[in-house]
């Protein structure tokens, strides 16, 4: 996933799609999500949550450095 600025719950970026194909990917995300989808929604942010507790992250549903490096992996 793209590098940049802490993603947070409600925002609206490109890098919202990276996400979601990632986390689809993972099976955090369920395949009904709308991966086009550029808003930071609530079902995004469970699936954050999600992988971020499987992998011993702070669970707080941001994408910061932590996070992203942990996507990156």
């Amino acid at each position: 996933m793209s590098a940049g600025p802490t993603l947070e719950p409600g925002a609206s970026d490109p890098r919202v799609r990276e996400l979601r194909t990632r986390l689809a990917a993972s099976g955090d995300l369920t395949a009904s999500a709308p991966l086009d989808e550029l808003v930071y929604d609530e079902a995004l942010v469970a699936a954050v949550e999600a992988f971020q507790a499987r992998h011993g992250l702070d669970v707080d549903g941001r994408v910061g450095i932590a996070t992203l490096e942990a996507l990156n992996a």
